[in-house]
């Protein structure tokens, strides 16, 4: 559907394009964004216009727009630029709500506290190997456990992006409520829990927001590292727990990070966290990313024979969910281009489109990641500037690249604009400092290292 003149297009034309350019990426997002955050951070955005190489998106607050623009802005623009290398900008619009009736905004029941359940996350879809069997059985019997009151308050499961966590959790919800009798179950992700609070605190709401939370027998809270970090989100949460726990009810947990190197300052929650029943899904082996593919397979519209799996197998080795897009969009590309399941059409759309997970990064990409995310440029990053964003950018870009690649100090230091030994030393402790001190640091940090992983 590319237009190869915007400039001659009719209004329509170029309101269509721009639909389809912003369909295209939220396709293309599906598959490195939980389904949860996709929910709770996409489905509200709508494209306005495409005009000189801009981009603009309407989101519904300045709460969304600020989230969206410190997590996922350089993953956006990337999949915009793959789509269409002219769109240089993104500009997102927030809706304007001055007009809205304050009576409604107080009534939460206009607000959903908590997050839809995706009806696809059933313990019946769910992929079970080795690394994640121990995870799988504790979900599957918290039904029974809890009916009859013989289980753990809390329930931590921690793993990497990707590995199903929120599938077990969403899991776990559906199986309470349609098997436990006058149990009251809630699943929300951590982003939801932020807005809610953040409205609550605006309204002058946080009474209800509590009684409604504290309501819950099992209280279920995804991607729970996102509210560290954030001292105010923190100590809401901890009076949550710590209600919870107090009145006898069951807290499910789940995090990329172990309990144990969470940054929290109430030190009571962390310590209960670290007492709680903690499950870990670990990465996938070799043996179990070939079954997991041939998991895929048997619903597959084109069916693969193990020796082409093999192949993706050997080529993905990240996580569930991109190697369930591996399968997806392999079947697209045939069924498109009308080619036969063979190997040698397989190798062909492997060297083409799939980049291996085990990518080696240069110093290059870290430095244009680094000027990316700061709106600074390569020569501004190696001159002798010493505004505090460029010096900062360095810090960055000396510690990542020590971190990452295999170059000596004095080879960083030469690339960085001709920097002596000593001053990359002296970056290396800056980032060191930044690290232990400030939570913004280290999620700008995390976005990075995302950033350069895709």
């Amino acid at each position: 559907m590319l237009l190869p003149n915007m400039s001659n297009a009719s209004k329509d034309e170029k309101k269509s394009y721009c639909n389809y350019v912003w369909g295209q990426a939220l396709e293309n997002l599906k598959a490195f964004i939980e389904p949860g955050q996709f929910d709770d951070w996409f489905v509200n955005i709508s494209c306005l216009q495409l005009k000189d190489g801009t981009l603009f998106l309407s989101v519904p607050n300045n709460f969304t727009r600020d989230w969206i623009i410190n997590n996922f802005f350089i993953l956006i623009k990337k999949e915009l630029y793959n789509i269409d290398p002219k769109i240089k900008k993104i500009s997102l619009i927030t809706e304007d709500k001055k007009n809205s009736n304050k009576k409604d905004e107080k009534k939460w029941c206009a607000l959903p506290v908590f997050s839809k359940l995706n009806p696809k996350y059933i313990f019946r879809k769910f992929f079970i190997c080795h690394e994640n069997m121990m995870a799988y059985t504790i979900s599957n019997n918290m039904q029974e456990e809890i009916s009859e009151n013989q289980h753990h308050n809390i329930f931590y499961f921690h793993a990497d992006v990707g590995m199903g966590k929120t599938h077990l959790l969403q899991s776990i919800a559906a199986s309470l409520k349609s098997r436990v009798e006058n149990h009251i179950v809630e699943y929300l992700s951590a982003e939801k829990f932020m807005y809610n609070f953040i409205h609550a605190v605006k309204n002058n709401l946080l009474f209800e927001l509590r009684e409604k939370n504290t309501k819950v027998d099992t209280y279920i809270i995804d991607d729970f590292h996102f509210i560290c970090g954030k001292e105010s989100t923190q100590k809401e949460f901890s009076f949550i727990i710590n209600s919870l726990i107090e009145l006898g009810k069951t807290v499910i947990i789940a995090s990329t990070i172990s309990p144990y190197l969470l940054e929290l300052n109430d030190q009571r929650t962390k310590s209960l966290l670290i007492s709680s029943n903690v499950i870990h899904i670990k990465e996938l082996g070799d043996e179990s990313r070939l079954q997991l593919l041939e998991f895929f397979n048997k619903d597959n519209t084109i069916s693969f024979n193990k020796d082409i799996l093999k192949l993706l197998a050997n080529k993905v080795e990240s996580n569930v969910r991109e190697l369930e897009a591996a399968i997806k969009n392999l079947t697209t590309y045939l069924t498109i281009s009308c080619k036969e399941p063979t190997v040698d059409n397989i190798c062909k759309y492997i060297e083409h489109h799939i980049k291996s997970s085990v990518r080696k990064i240069s110093f290059s990409d870290i430095i244009t990641a680094v000027t990316k995310f700061y709106r600074i440029s390569k020569q501004d990053m190696l001159s002798k500037k010493r505004s505090q964003k460029i010096v900062l950018a360095r810090v960055i870009t000396a510690t990542l690249a020590k971190d990452i690649t295999p170059m000596t100090l004095k080879n960083i230091g030469m690339k960085l604009g001709d920097r002596n030994h000593a001053t990359i030393l002296y970056y290396i402790r800056k980032f060191s400092i930044l690290q232990s001190n400030d939570a913004e640091f280290i999620k700008d940090i995390n976005i990075l290292k995302n950033s350069l992983k895709l």
